[in-house]
């Protein structure tokens, strides 16, 4: 192993092969043994899934929280075999390898200066490995090499690698142009912020206004806070009002006009300077919109 040359296994871990977009099973991968380059029964996959392992794709986003997972299926007579577990990343040309700490380091391409991942394994049939579970914070096309030594001490591994593409993540620009609310929209919230206070309470229409009140006999009638409904009904009938008689017949009768001019009848409730009238004469004008 000591004299397999650096140029030579580079050579190895750069066969990589096409991948499509997406997969709905890991990438199987043949392996084969380093000290011959011998042929091997034994089989790899690698595949990253957003689910964790529930599907995998080969692009991702630098947001995107992934998992790398990785399988090894060794030669039937190493089974049971304490293995060290070897995982190898190349982005543009350098390699980086997975330490005992979980960091990816830098690596020569050496094999004396490869290190393992995990030591004293044992090999299963289907061994899962964690390539990598987190975000990878850079772009670009990832060749995802896995490999291990068994008791012989000899490393098997992926010479064609699995491929992967991290990209940033796609922003979409707010829309510039601000979305301007309905009329009735507009309508119903100023009734809500500035007029149904008018009708419950400064004095309370719905006093006289409502079945059984003294205007209760006028197409006019409103109903209480306590009905929940209190709100639609009360505009419906501002509108119905606004329609038949128009805004102006209102705004004349709070000032104690029309019919409320006589004594008994209501009399002038607002002044014409107060911010009140300006607040109910803006949401008629309104209503005379819809």
């Amino acid at each position: 192993m000591s004299r397999l040359t650096a140029l030579a296994l580079l050579a190895l871990m750069t066969l990589a092969t096409a991948v499509t977009a997406q997969t709905a099973t890991p990438t199987d991968l043949t392996a084969t043994r380093l000290a011959v380059a011998a042929a091997t029964t034994t089989r790899f996959t690698l595949g990253l899934s957003l689910t964790g392992g529930g599907s995998y794709v080969t692009t991702a986003t630098t947001a995107d929280s992934l998992r790398i997972i990785g399988t090894i299926r060794p030669e039937t007579s190493q089974i049971d075999q304490n293995a060290d577990i070897y995982v190898v990343a190349n982005l543009n040309g350098t390699f980086f390898m997975r330490n005992s700490a979980g960091a990816f380091v830098p690596w020569s391409g050496q094999v004396p200066a490869l290190v393992p991942f995990r030591t004293g394994v044992k090999l299963a049939n289907n061994l899962e490995v964690d390539f990598l579970t987190g975000k990878i914070p850079f772009t670009g096309t990832f060749a995802l090499f896995l490999g291990y030594k068994g008791a012989d001490g000899v490393l098997t591994y992926t010479p064609a690698p699995h491929q992967i593409t991290i990209t940033a993540p796609v922003v979409v620009p707010p829309d510039p142009t601000p979305v301007t609310p309905s009329v009735r929209e507009q309508a119903t919230t100023a009734f809500a912020a500035n007029v149904s206070r008018l009708v419950q309470t400064t004095p309370a229409c719905v006093a006289c206004h409502i079945n059984g009140g003294a205007a209760g006999g006028t197409s006019l009638r409103f109903v209480t806070a306590a009905n929940s409904n209190h709100l639609s009904v009360n505009f419906a009938q501002f509108e119905t009002m606004t329609k038949s008689r128009g805004r102006n017949y209102i705004l004349t009768t709070v000032l104690g006009g029309n019919d409320h001019r006589n004594p008994g009848t209501g009399g002038a409730v607002l002044t014409s300077s107060s911010q009140d009238y300006k607040n109910l004469d803006s949401f008629l004008q309104l209503v005379e919109k819809l």
